[in-house]
């Protein structure tokens, strides 16, 4: 077959195969083999390509260069890089070296919401309170910083000042844009430095005020003469109610207000407000929502998801044949029961037929989990009035289909979650876990709790259980992902009882970049 058909053509075909059938076919005959050979590069350049690993017409160099680490390093050629993502999937579902853990010292003691930015290699933290202010007391206006750090090296690069930046300040970081509250309802964007101005796309009522201006004029540079993790003031949004829960997708940002039950939907690169959403329109629960705890955006399905204390929303824009718009809300479910020993680890399953377990980093079993038929109808919400049970952070995964969801006793995922039937899977958590942070990236699910992080994927297949190796962890008050690492504060006693400090980064690409011995 190989001598009738063009070469070209067949290597067209193999772009298309994942790593492991490459492997296979290469081992069929010696043909196949020397076919391999001969255009080895060619092979493994397009499966890289396809399955995401590089962007089209990407060098080895600046492949290795697009991700947070340098676990790519000493690479050399698109077949180790291939392997290397192999063994990097291996990592996150606990097969194989446990991740590294590294410390960010530069981010100080006090690190509260953060963001990595891969291509620049740089994070983005905001932090609790000034050095020597006291956390309680008589003092009403603490404040803290933004600051940036350069991952490879641990040293800060950029320092908004004190004054400038509120004490815990919430952060968003996507598409070249930072995004920061103030006290009151303003939200500050500021993008990445490029040397010019762009200023001209913002209409005049958000444009930078003065305090921005200052700031920016006092923000410490380590090196003036680099544009690397330094931001510019690029507007100030006013939002038209007090905003309680906001996030950022693109250049999309949504802020769902508590007090005025509504939400607000902006294009921050242009400065304006697109939408204002009715959270009340169409809602028909039987229960008026009460506490807003968490808002996430899918900017391509014009859709808007608030958690709130009796349920999951989801507003929806469509537009008819006939170009007329229309809103559905949909409600997902509400508060999780506990259906098993509230000291259990239990996961749930509709359909499920075979048992699966958690592991942990170093590969050992540590709970079963006992897999049984739940009636649980995702378009149902569930009305058990279980303390701590509401959904207090739910995410949409990249591709719109999927959804990841939070209570301080269950984890939530819904394949296909607009669909029917769809798959529900539910994991519950004992109440000793104490989850307080989700993050979800389409591929990889994470749980901070109070003794370590939950790491797992859409279908739960795997779980694996991450322990710091410092003596006692406390909450958790931010978890991000990358494509092989997970980054997140944590807690010593030595920093403060029970609140965050530095950031801790679990490296599974470092696992994954560790040379594969023969035993």
């Amino acid at each position: 077959m190989l001598d009738n058909l063009p070469h070209e053509l067949i290597l067209c075909t193999l772009h298309y195969l994942d790593i492991p059938s490459l492997r296979s076919l290469r081992m069929t005959s010696g043909a196949w083999n020397a076919l391999f050979i001969q255009y080895r590069e060619t092979i493994y350049k397009g499966a890289a390509t396809l399955h995401g690993f590089s962007s089209p017409g990407a060098s080895i160099e600046d492949t290795c260069a697009s991700y947070a680490t340098s676990w790519l390093e000493y690479a050399g050629s698109w077949e180790e890089i291939c392997k290397r993502f192999r063994r990097l999937d291996r990592a996150w579902k606990g097969d194989g070296p446990p991740p590294s853990q590294h410390v960010l010292t530069s981010t100080g003691p006090r690190a509260h919401r953060f963001k990595v930015v891969p291509e620049d290699r740089v994070l983005i933290m905001t932090v609790g309170r000034a050095e020597g202010q006291p956390l309680h007391g008589d003092i009403k206006d603490v404040h803290g910083h933004l600051v940036t750090i350069d991952i490879e090296t641990d040293t800060v690069l950029w320092v908004l000042p004190q004054r400038r930046v509120r004490a815990y300040a919430h952060c968003e970081y996507d598409a070249g844009y930072l995004v920061f509250d103030r006290q009151g309802n303003s939200l500050e964007v500021w993008r990445r430095a490029s040397g010019m101005s762009d200023l001209a796309t913002v209409p005049a009522e958000s444009r930078p005020d003065e305090r921005m201006t200052l700031a920016a004029a006092e923000a410490y540079r380590a090196d003036p003469s680099s544009l690397r993790g330094i931001f510019e003031p690029h507007a100030l949004l006013t939002v038209p109610a007090l905003g309680w829960a906001y996030h950022t997708v693109g250049t999309n940002l949504v802020v769902a207000s508590q007090l005025a039950r509504r939400a607000f939907v902006f294009d921050i690169a242009r400065g304006i407000l697109l939408e204002t959403l009715d959270l009340d329109s169409g809602a028909d629960t039987g229960e008026r929502w009460e506490h807003i705890n968490y808002v996430d955006i899918d900017p391509p399905r014009r859709r808007v998801l608030v958690a709130t204390d009796v349920g999951v929303y989801v507003y929806e824009n469509r537009t008819t044949n006939e170009g007329e718009s229309s809103r559905t809300v949909t409600v997902l479910v509400a508060r999780v029961p506990v259906l098993e020993d509230a000291n259990s680890w239990t996961m749930y399953h509709i359909g499920i037929e075979e048992n699966a377990f958690i592991l942990d980093a170093e590969g050992e079993e540590e709970f079963w989990l006992t897999t049984l038929n739940a009636i649980v109808d995702p378009h149902t919400p569930l009305n058990f009035a279980v303390p701590d049970s509401m959904i207090f952070a739910v995410h949409v995964s990249p591709c719109g289909e999927h959804l990841a969801m939070l209570s301080r006793t269950s984890l939530i995922v819904i394949r296909d979650y607009l669909s029917s039937p769809n798959d529900t899977y539910i994991l519950q958590l004992p109440n000793y876990a104490d989850a307080t942070y989700l993050a979800f990236d389409g591929m990889h699910i994470a749980v901070g709790m109070s003794e370590g992080v939950l790491v797992t994927d859409v279908d739960l297949s795997k779980v694996v259980w991450l322990r710091p190796k410092m003596e006692q962890t406390h909450m958790y008050s931010c978890v991000q992902l990358t494509r092989e690492a997970l980054w997140t504060t944590w807690g010593h006693a030595n920093f403060g009882g029970n609140f965050p400090a530095s950031v801790l980064c679990f490296g599974f690409g470092d696992a994954a970049a560790q040379p594969v011995t023969s035993g």
